[in-house]
C-alpha cells in the first residue's frame, strides 16, 4: 500500500509535459526540465523524441544528463544549451545513437572535463540579452552542437588525440564560438595535414565522412578510401584536395568530401579561387545535386575556361553578372525543354548578350504549363505593413509560376529558373515589396531552404542594403529561419 501511495505522490509531482509524454519520463529528465530556462523548447524536443524512442536510447540520454547535472548551477554555464544539444544529437546524429557503451562513456567524460577545466565556457551576457524565447523561435547555439559532435568524435576515436586532453583543455582560453571548437579539435587531433575546409564543415560530416576524416588524421591517403566518396580519385586530385585552399572557406550543407573532390578536379584547369568560390556558392546544381554536377563536369570545365578568357577576371565589371549567368546557363542546360544547350563556339560577351536578351523577353511562351502552376504556401507567418525609415514594406511568398515570372521581369533576374525546385518545396522564393505610390512593387527576392536564407538580391542581382536585410530578418525571426549568407 505504501508503495502505491509513493508512486501516486511521485506521479503527482511530475511536470505536465510528462503527462503528455509519459514514456520519456525519468528522474534525469525531470531534473533537466526543472533546471533549463526554456520549457517551450523542452516540450518541442519531447515531441521530436517520442517518435522511435527506445528504452536503450532513453537510457543513453539519461546517462548524458547525469554527467552534466553537476554543472547545472554554474553561473553562465551553457547547461540548457547542452541539454538541448543532447536532444538534437539523439534525434539527428547516428554516431550518438550507434556508439558502444564505452565510446559513449568517453564522450560524456570529455564534456564533463571540458566544463571543469575551460572556465570561460559559457553563453555570454550579450547572447542572453539577444535571445527571444517565444513560440516561433527555439534557442539553438551552434557552437554547442559542434562541441557535442567533437565529444562524440573523441569517444569513437580516443587514440587519435595526440596530446593530453586535460592539458589541451587547460590551454583553451575560451569556448564561445564555433571557431573556438574548431581550434580545440585542431589542437587535439590534427597531427597530419587536413584541408581547412573539412574542419570548417565538421558539423555536417556524415558517419562515412567522419570515418574518412579519421583515416586522414592517421596520415592515410585519401585514395585508399575513395570508395567512401563513390568518385574516382586520381593522384592529382589528391594533391589539389590536400594543398589547395581558397581564402574564402565555403559552408556546405552535406557531401563535404564529394564537393571538395569536385573542386579539386576543377581547380586543375584554373587557379582562380575566387571564380570557384562563386561557382560553388551560386550553382543550384552544385548545391542540390553534386553528383549530377560531376557527371556534367566537362560542361563546367568549358564554363571555367570561358571565364578565364575575359578581361574582367579580377572580380570587377562583368563579374557582377556571374550569378545571373550561372542561373541562366543552368536553366538552359537543365530545365529548358530541349536541354541541348552548349558553350561550344561561344564567348563570355556573347553569353552575357544571350542572357540579357532572355531576361528582356521573359515571356516563357513554351513553358505555359509552368506559368499556370501553383503550389502550397510553406510559411505560416507573413510580414505585413512593416515601417522602416518612413517607408512601408511587406513580404509575401511566391507560390505560382506567374508570380515568379512577374518577379523575374520586374527585377531582371533569373528567379523563374527556380520554378521546378519551388514546385517540390526544395526551394522557397519570397518577395520583399516596397510601397510606391500606394502600390506594393517587387523590391528584393530571397530564397530559403531547410530553415536557412540562402540568397537575397534586388534589381539585376544587386546586393541588398542593411535596411532590407533588417526587414527580412524580422520575417525570419517570425518563421524560425536564419541567414546562411
Amino acid at each position: 500500500m505504501f508503495e502505491n501511495d509513493f508512486n501516486q505522490i511521485q506521479a503527482a509531482s511530475r511536470p505536465a509535459v510528462f503527462e503528455k509524454y509519459p514514456a520519456l519520463y525519468s528522474e534525469e529528465m525531470h531534473f533537466a526540465y526543472d533546471q533549463i530556462d526554456n520549457h517551450i523548447s523542452f516540450e518541442y524536443y519531447m515531441e521530436q523524441l517520442r517518435f522511435g524512442i527506445s528504452p536503450y536510447l532513453l537510457n543513453r540520454i539519461d546517462l548524458w544528463l547525469r554527467e552534466i547535472k553537476l554543472h547545472s548551477k554554474d553561473y553562465f554555464s551553457p547547461y540548457s544549451e547542452i541539454v538541448f544539444a543532447i536532444f538534437r544529437a539523439a534525434i539527428h546524429n547516428s554516431a550518438y545513437r550507434e556508439q558502444s557503451q564505452e565510446e559513449s562513456r568517453l564522450s560524456r567524460a570529455f564534456v564533463d572535463l571540458s566544463l571543469k577545466f575551460i572556465h570561460d565556457f559559457y553563453i555570454t551576457e550579450e547572447q542572453i540579452d539577444t535571445w527571444c524565447f517565444d513560440e516561433f523561435k527555439l534557442p539553438e547555439n551552434k557552437f554547442v552542437d559542434l562541441f557535442i559532435k567533437v565529444a562524440l568524435f573523441y569517444g569513437t576515436y580516443p587514440g587519435l588525440a595526440y596530446q593530453g586532453v586535460i592539458n589541451c583543455f587547460r590551454k583553451v582560453k575560451q569556448m564561445r564560438r564555433e571557431e573556438d571548437v574548431r581550434n580545440l579539435f585542431y589542437d587535439l587531433f590534427v597531427q597530419y595535414p587536413v584541408p581547412k575546409s573539412i574542419l570548417y564543415n565538421f558539423d555536417v560530416l556524415d558517419k562515412n565522412e567522419i570515418l574518412l576524416l579519421a583515416q586522414l588524421l592517421r596520415g592515410k591517403s585519401l585514395r585508399e578510401y575513395a570508395f567512401i566518396i563513390n568518385l574516382p580519385v586520381h593522384k592529382k586530385d589528391v594533391h589539389y584536395f590536400m594543398h589547395t585552399e581558397s581564402d574564402q572557406l565555403i559552408k556546405f550543407k552535406d557531401n563535404v568530401f564529394l564537393r571538395l573532390i569536385i573542386y579539386a578536379k576543377l581547380i586543375r584547369f584554373s587557379e582562380n579561387h575566387h571564380l570557384f568560390y562563386r561557382i560553388m556558392n551560386f550553382s543550384k546544381m552544385f548545391s542540390e545535386n553534386p553528383l549530377k554536377f560531376y557527371e556534367d563536369l566537362s560542361f563546367w570545365k568549358s564554363f571555367v575556361i570561358l571565364q578565364n578568357q575575359t578581361e574582367n577576371a579580377d572580380g570587377n565589371g562583368l563579374w557582377l553578372d556571374l550569378r545571373s549567368l550561372i542561373d541562366y546557363v543552368e536553366y538552359m542546360r537543365y530545365q529548358e525543354t530541349d536541354r541541348t544547350f552548349s558553350l561550344r563556339g561561344r564567348t563570355f560577351i556573347s553569353l552575357i548578350r544571350l542572357m540579357n536578351e532572355w531576361h528582356e523577353e521573359q515571356d516563357f511562351a513554351s513553358l505555359e504549363k509552368y506559368l499556370e502552376s501553383e503550389w502550397s504556401i510553406f510559411y505560416k507567418v507573413e510580414l505585413e505593413e512593416y515601417n522602416k525609415d518612413n517607408e512601408i514594406y511587406k513580404i509575401e511568398e511566391l507560390n505560382t509560376g506567374r508570380k515568379l515570372s512577374e518577379e523575374g521581369k520586374a527585377l531582371k533576374h533569373c528567379v523563374f529558373s527556380y520554378i521546378e525546385d519551388c514546385m517540390k518545396h526544395s526551394s522557397i522564393i519570397l518577395g520583399l515589396r516596397k510601397k510606391v505610390n500606394e502600390e506594393f512593387v517587387p523590391w528584393v527576392s530571397f530564397e530559403t531552404n531547410g530553415g536557412f536564407i540562402l540568397q537575397a538580391y534586388g534589381y539585376k542581382n544587386r546586393d541588398i542594403t542593411e535596411n532590407e536585410k533588417e526587414i527580412i530578418t524580422e520575417w525570419a525571426k517570425m518563421n524560425d529561419v536564419v541567414w546562411e549568407l
